[in-house]
């Protein structure tokens, strides 16, 4: 087991905050295998974990998800980010929800792994390589593929439906401008009419 990261770290669960006492909901069970893990679905616990620099792999989601990402007290625990196979080491130079850089030195070419449940929409900044879920001993986490060369790695959350609703959204204003403004100068028009011309109310 190693080290817990100083940024960032996963962990299985913790007691979630209320201040009338609420400690998550039990009706809610995730199947992995044979076993039934109870999951916890409350929001209470996400302001703690977040003071702490923590990520809780049972929390949060209101549906029952399975949890690959490994907490720090698990025997497979190998880190927030690691190489496998073990041909070289990475580290993780910055943590936030959406955007990770990862610092990688590697003796041949390799899958980065980290310690999170693959979604799609995770992508590379600048060299374009593809990012996707580990198949293996490893399974169901983030990976993407490093070389010697790499000695740096950015990877960022985008996922296709965000694009698709910013474009969406962006047509929508506008259009809704655009009504806006033909609105005003009719307005304008009908309270200003050009001298001479015929004034038509319904215009």
């Amino acid at each position: 087991m190693q080290d817990p990261p100083d940024t960032f770290r996963q962990i299985d669960r913790r007691s979630c905050y209320d201040p009338e006492g609420f400690t998550g909901n039990m009706d809610w069970f995730e199947h992995a295998g044979s076993l039934a893990v109870p999951l916890d679905v409350t929001f209470s616990a996400m302001y703690p974990a977040f003071l702490r620099g923590e990520g809780t792999v049972r929390a949060y989601e209101p549906v029952p998800v399975v949890p690959y990402a490994k907490p720090y007290a698990h025997a497979g625990y190998r880190g927030e980010v690691y190489v496998w196979p073990p041909v070289g080491r990475a580290s993780l130079a910055y943590w936030s929800p959406n955007r990770l850089v990862v610092a990688t030195q590697v003796e041949r070419e390799a899958s980065l792994i980290i310690n999170q449940n693959y979604y799609r929409g995770w992508r590379v900044a600048g060299n374009g390589r593809p990012v996707r879920p580990y198949e293996g001993l490893n399974e169901g986490l983030i990976s993407v593929r490093v070389r010697p060369d790499d000695s740096r790695l950015e990877l960022y959350y985008l996922p296709t439906s965000f694009l698709l609703g910013s474009v969406v959204t962006g047509m929508t204003v506008l259009f809704a401008a655009g009504w806006l403004t033909a609105a005003t100068l009719r307005d304008r028009r009908r309270a200003n009419p050009v001298p001479g011309r015929p004034h038509d109310p319904e215009a």
